[in-house]
């Protein structure tokens, strides 16, 4: 069984959800009786949305549920909202929930697939004769051909044996035997008439209007029939929920992020929030997954749940946060330090080597649970005793390749094109390419001026992905969009790849957005970035004597964040015999290498770098001496860090180091 590690609050709330109704733990009040929200998890590819949904699936057993994927692997189109909708209803058969028949949602998808006249009179009629003369044979022969595909979208067993041994229980469900001894199809098509609002509307002419709306009404007459049509699902799960004969069900749907799932989640919304409409609680309980997309498209702003904030989750389990929309988006966070060694010993890394491999992925993976777990793996390949981050990343890793997806046979890819492939799924090859070009951008807004440059193939209508929120999100409360940081490192990768020449390589881009900056500062990182190391060292040396002692520190510390390029990470500067402009060379250069998950090699020894040039630097500086020698201080002790590390022999975990979320 897979452990899910570090996502006891999230399943705890989704718990909550399904046997409450309301994400609050027990011990949080609840005010007032609501329709309970769709819960949707949030967080990039490899984040573990999908081992949530597979546990809450274990979790749930002999409850009727369905756990389906929004995305057919190997497919370009993703399923229509119909069948979806249909899918989900015969995973509901599927799986037990027999009592289900479904049969307002069947016949209203029956009736509005057929042929009929276009004299309004005449298809009254054959709807009216349809409904009351149906062959069990022949319909049940439609309901087969509704229900042959679908095994495809959720990998259920081969579609005639399952659709073969279900179909006569739908049939019998949907269908009644009249004095006359003639099968009929009235079960459930009054419901067309009041819609459990007490209309009073001819049931068979709603059903032939939405016929000539689903053939003739255009995108905007097959919205209308959609809608209509989870309306009258929700009406089948609220009928056999207010009967008591079966428990409530749920819908773990993951990677709603397409056109269906975002279909599904509108018409569930409007449907439950139709204005001037009360209906009694359909009793289904939605929980879906996201890259973030859907947070944007719903329109969900962070006024309403705090996507940001790292406190969020235990908000809104302690009650602390009131949800009262129709949404509750909550991010997936990064795994601690703390929650990333039982995961090394879940893929069999001995326990004297644990807190090593977890001090080296720490800063390497940011904590991205796919990313840690298949590097960790790959750590044990290479033998975790001597692995560093450059093995890791380089290591074939044995195994299959993605469903659907026969580009590259088995045990020929890297850790690194694994862990990319987590993140960006199935993205066109000139949309990655862009968005490799766009990874020199510290933030969204960065990223949008090079999106806006003639650096970018990929056509205007066709660049909403690069900035998305799948690839640009908060890291902290308030902070602006950024990409993953492990995302970044690898894109960063590929872009040092790229020949020099062209304008799309490591220096244009970087040249670019120095050029296009806002102020000195920012200027000065992207120069760094691009490998103007004289011009940055100059001016601040200057500015050393223009700014005071914390100020300059702190713009060296942003400088020391930015990206190298592989071959200027590796380089030795050269000194020019004037001791201040070797000191800051030396402290600049250093405290961006010391700072580079991958030199783990020479960490230690550029964390000494910057502590014993330290000195030099703080006697021409303008005051604030104590920053300067607590600064030292910081890379002194850090130095003695890795030097454990490199030597492989690490002393025991320190808890504020590895973090925690107590």
């Amino acid at each position: 069984m897979r452990v899910v590690h570090g996502r006891d609050a999230i399943l705890e709330i989704a718990t909550n959800l399904i046997v409450r109704g309301s994400p609050m733990s027990a011990a949080a009040e609840r005010d007032e009786r609501r329709i309970p929200p769709v819960l949707i998890l949030t967080g990039p590819g490899g984040s573990g949305k999908t081992a949530v949904l597979a546990e809450l699936d274990r979790r749930l057993g002999d409850q009727p549920h369905v756990r389906l994927d929004a995305v057919r692997p190997g497919q370009a189109d993703p399923p229509s909202l119909v069948d979806l909708l249909t899918t989900v209803i015969f995973e509901f058969i599927r799986h037990g929930a027999y009592r289900k028949k479904f049969s307002r949602f069947l016949v209203g998808r029956l009736i509005t697939e057929m042929t009929l006249d276009d004299d309004l009179t005449v298809a009254y009629e054959q709807a009216k004769d349809k409904l009351g003369r149906f062959d069990p044979t022949t319909l049940g022969g439609q309901i087969a051909a509704m229900f042959a595909l679908l095994p495809d979208e959720t990998g259920g067993p081969a579609a005639a044996d399952a659709v073969g041994q279900f179909v006569p229980s739908i049939v019998e469900g949907l269908t009644r035997t009249s004095w006359g001894r003639r099968v009929t199809l009235l079960t459930g098509h009054k419901w067309y008439g009041h819609r459990d609002r007490n209309l009073k509307k001819d049931a068979i002419a709603e059903l032939v209007d939405l016929n000539r709306q689903r053939h003739h009404g255009g995108d905007e007459g097959k919205a209308a029939v959609n809608r209509t049509l989870m309306a009258a699902f929700l009406a089948d799960v609220r009928h056999a929920a207010r009967r008591g004969s079966t428990v409530d069900p749920v819908v773990l749907l993951d990677n709603a992020d397409n056109d269906s799932g975002l279909e599904f989640l509108r018409a569930l919304e409007k449907t439950r929030f139709e204005p001037g409409v009360d209906y009694e609680h359909d009793h289904l309980t939605v929980i879906t997954t996201s890259n973030g997309s859907l947070v944007e498209w719903l329109k969900i702003t962070d006024d309403e749940v705090p996507r940001g904030d790292p406190t969020v989750v235990e908000r809104v389990r302690t009650g602390r946060l009131d949800v009262r929309g129709p949404w509750l988006p909550l991010p997936l966070r990064d795994l601690t330090g703390e929650e990333m060694l039982p995961l090394a010993e879940d893929v069999g890394i001995p326990a004297r080597h644990r807190y090593r491999i977890v001090r080296m992925l720490r800063d390497l993976t940011a904590g991205h649970p796919g990313g840690t777990a298949l590097l960790m793996r790959a750590a044990v390949l290479a033998g975790p005793d001597i692995a560093y981050p450059e093995d890791m990343l380089a290591l074939p890793m044995p195994g299959s390749p993605r469903p659907g997806n026969d580009r590259h046979p088995p045990d020929t890819r890297s850790a690194a094109d694994l862990i990319l492939d987590m993140f960006l799924a199935d993205l066109p090859g000139t949309l990655h390419f862009d968005l490799t070009t766009c990874a020199a951008a510290r933030d969204r807004d960065e990223a949008g001026v090079i999106a806006g440059s003639p650096m970018i193939g990929t056509a205007f209508g066709d660049q909403q992905p690069l900035l998305s929120a799948a690839y640009w999100a908060p890291r902290e409360p308030g902070g602006k969009p950024v990409m993953h940081p492990l995302l970044r490192l690898l894109l960063l990768r590929k872009l040092a790849q790229r020949p020099a020449a062209p304008r799309t390589a490591w220096r244009g881009v970087f040249g670019l957005l120095a050029e296009k900056a806002e102020n000195e500062d920012d200027r000065m990182h992207h120069q760094f970035a691009r490998g103007d190391v004289t011009a940055v060292v100059e001016r601040l040396v200057t500015l050393l004597g223009e700014r005071s002692g914390r100020q300059w520190l702190a713009l060296v510390r942003s400088l020391a964040s930015c990206p190298a390029h592989p071959d200027a990470a590796h380089a030795e500067f050269e000194r020019t015999g004037d001791e201040l402009t070797d000191a800051v060379t030396a402290v600049l250069t250093a405290w961006r290498g010391s700072a580079d998950p991958t030199l783990i090699g020479r960490r230690a020894h550029l964390h000494g770098v910057v502590y014993t040039e330290m000195p030099i630097v703080a006697r021409k500086a303008r005051g604030d001496r104590g920053d300067f020698v607590s600064v030292a201080a910081h890379h002194q002790a850090m130095a003695k860090r890795w030097l454990d590390v490199q030597r492989r022999d690490p002393a025991d975990p320190d808890p504020d180091e590895l973090g925690s979320t107590r």
